[in-house]
């Protein structure tokens, strides 16, 4: 979608539970229609076991203190 047709959009996450997120999306287009959706996830809790770090020295974890 090129990004002229949008005229604005919005994504908010809620938690809403231990283990259940929110999600809703709204755009409105250049014509000045708004689409909207929304669901309700299970996430997983985090597990430091399974969920692994970069390595290398890009991204925010690699930029704490600068």
């Amino acid at each position: 979608m090129p990004q002229v047709w949008l005229a604005n959009a919005t994504i908010k996450v809620s938690i809403v539970a231990p283990a259940k997120v929110a999600c809703e999306i709204e755009i409105v287009s250049d014509l000045g229609r708004t689409y909207r959706s929304q669901r309700t996830i299970t996430v997983r809790p985090h597990d430091p076991v399974t969920e692994l770090r970069r390595t290398d020295r890009f991204g925010p974890s690699n930029q704490k203190g600068r």
